[in-house]
């Protein structure tokens, strides 16, 4: 007996999956816990529309999601640090920053979705990447500089 399953089945498929199974397990279990549906032309047929539905959406929401991504790799961001000795600054530009400078341009960017390549430990310009949904990510670059002191810079 052919079914298409409705729902994750534990080795045996996923939703929309086309598989064989005894017709016992397919009448008496399957069937009527909703896991599956009988695979007749008609059924085919409503899944067959549904993945297509299901496609032209996903592709709308990747479009979507690459726009943002271009957006969010135009954007410059400036930080200001206390500096010591060899350019080094005190601590380091976190995730947390990021996501609240992105936040202040516009970008909802959640902190867990910002990877920092390397370590920020001087000023400068070093590059960020932003993970968005779907596989998609954004080259980021920021840069960091020296904050003004007053006193003319004597220690």
């Amino acid at each position: 007996m052919k079914v298409i399953l409705t729902a994750f089945v534990k080795n045996l498929g996923t939703i929309g999956d086309i598989v064989k199974v005894k017709d016992g397990y397919g009448r008496n279990y399957l069937i009527p816990t909703g896991l599956a549906v009988l695979a007749s032309n008609k059924n085919q047929a409503e899944l067959e529309h549904h993945r297509n539905l299901l496609e032209k959406k996903r592709l709308k929401i990747t479009a979507q999601k690459q726009e943002l991504a271009n957006k969010i790799s135009q954007v410059k961001l400036n930080f200001v640090k206390k500096v010591g000795e060899k350019n080094r600054i005190f601590g380091t530009v976190t995730t947390d920053e990021i996501a609240r400078k992105l936040a202040d341009h516009g970008f909802t960017i959640s902190r867990k979705s910002i990877k920092i390549l390397g370590e920020i430990k001087t000023i400068g310009t070093y590059r960020v990447v932003v993970q968005l949904p779907h596989q998609i990510e954004a080259n980021l670059d920021i840069t960091v500089g020296a904050e003004a002191t007053n006193d003319g810079g004597l220690p």
